[in-house]
């Protein structure tokens, strides 16, 4: 939160996945109510709604397998009609720069992630449809800045919660975890050449120092 004040970003979003599997969503929850971020589900937002209802996919029926489940759903019981409200993605219009599209994995897809080392045959129909040509993603744990002409694609990465096997290298662990959690300049947003690097952060992770 201090980095955020000395950041001075025009908006804070957060990239879904707010409810997480470490023993903090709940305080996780109530930070970005308290704070008015904008925010949208990610898949965990998911395992918390669809648990114990006819959404429910047959394998989460076996509890040894997904014992976290009902103590999440507890954990979070007066919070789940306000979770039921967040949207899937977001379209942001500020004035000093170019539509960004928010979405947690890929469109209309919160499952699946969209990463650098994918060449464009994987990465592009994981954002066809899109029509603005900024994309801020989340699920993958990673930062990145990537272009996949057309759109240039911005995740802030992870605090408090490990990297996946893809690096090799766990992130580092926190008492609070925010997962994708992004503060936006919009004027900092211009399109790039695939390659090129940005003296300015257009967006910054929690986790920068």
């Amino acid at each position: 939160m201090a980095d955020m004040v000395a950041f001075r970003p025009d908006a804070v979003v957060v990239a879904g996945d707010v409810v997480n599997w470490g023993p903090f969503s709940r305080e996780c929850v109530e930070i970005v109510r308290r704070e008015g971020w904008a925010v949208i589900r990610g898949n965990n937002e998911y395992y918390l709604l669809d648990y114990n209802t006819p959404r429910e996919p047959a394998a989460w029926l076996d509890r040894a397998q997904w014992p976290l489940l009902a103590w999440l759903h507890e954990q979070l019981s007066d919070h789940h009609a306000r979770i039921a409200t967040w949207p899937d993605e977001l379209s942001l219009r500020f004035p000093d720069g170019p539509p960004i599209r928010v979405v947690h994995g890929a469109s209309n897809n919160p499952w699946k992630g969209i990463y650098a080392a994918h060449d464009a045959a994987i990465n592009t129909p994981l954002l066809t449809g899109i029509a603005e040509p900024v994309v801020i993603a989340g699920h993958t744990h990673l930062a990145m800045n990537h272009i996949v002409d057309p759109w240039q694609v911005l995740n802030p990465g992870t605090v408090g919660v490990p990297t996946s096997n893809k690096t090799g290298s766990p992130g580092p662990r926190q008492n609070i975890a925010f997962e994708s959690i992004a503060c936006v300049r919009p004027r900092c947003l211009r399109r790039r050449r695939p390659g090129a690097l940005r003296q300015q952060q257009p967006v910054r992770s929690r986790g920068d120092r």
